[in-house]
């Protein structure tokens, strides 16, 4: 399919070339480093609460992740305690993390903790294939840096992409993620549309206008709250 294939060069082809460009590295010999695949057909896990199956949650983000990669005849485990609505069960399955981890060819995190703990470490990515990618763009808290930077080194996993870090701006100083080809690491800024700044008030006068008509706010914090 030309748009997958399209969207497969520029997702992987890019983030290397900006990585290695960075440090000095002739364009001519990056094509001899490609370890890329084609999303389509694979697996995607998500946890969040998702693999070549795909994600890890089922909240609205990883809800869209989930949508999106239909589209590339993906098949998809779910790890989520709390999510309790449809799934397409041809194609997507619910399954305890572990399970999620083993089978993925693509673990994209979407979740929120309460309390600040780390969902994935080192025993986590060692039960990843070596041929899977790690995604978090939910809570840097939720994952050991330190692990999954040992990870990418020895070849446990393929590659990571990671837009959120416990200290910023990021340096290899606080950071051991800094400096790896097999890492892409950008800013958590991917809403930030000149859209999504006129978009957000009316979103939530929208909500505000569900409360006072009687209705239930989609992201009311407190629902249990009595009128």
């Amino acid at each position: 399919m030309f748009v997958g294939e399209g969207l497969h060069i520029v997702s992987e082809v890019l983030p290397l070339v900006v990585n290695r460009s960075r440090r000095g590295v002739a364009l001519a010999h990056i094509v001899a480093a490609l370890h890329g695949v084609a999303i389509e057909g694979q697996t995607g896990g998500a946890a969040a609460c998702a693999t070549q199956t795909i994600t890890e949650a089922r909240g609205d983000v990883a809800q869209l992740v989930y949508e999106k990669l239909k589209a590339f005849n993906c098949r998809f485990l779910i790890s989520d305690p709390f999510y309790s609505g449809k799934i397409n069960k041809n194609i997507a399955k619910f399954v305890p993390l572990e399970q999620l981890l083993e089978n993925s060819d693509v673990v994209s995190l979407h979740a929120r903790l309460s309390r600040k703990s780390i969902l994935l470490g080192e025993e986590e990515f060692k039960r990843m294939k070596n041929t899977a990618y790690f995604i978090n763009t939910a809570r840097s808290y939720m994952v050991d840096y330190d692990a999954l930077a040992g990870a990418l080194k020895t070849g446990e996993i393929m590659g990571a992409a990671i837009d959120v870090f416990d200290v910023e701006p990021v340096t290899k100083e606080n950071n051991p993620l800094v400096g790896l080809d097999n890492c892409t690491l950008t800013n958590h800024r991917g809403g930030d549309t000149i859209n999504s700044y006129s978009d957000s008030p009316a979103m939530m006068m929208k909500e505000a206008q569900k409360y006072f008509e009687g209705d239930t706010p989609k992201y009311w914090l407190n629902p249990t709250v009595k009128r």
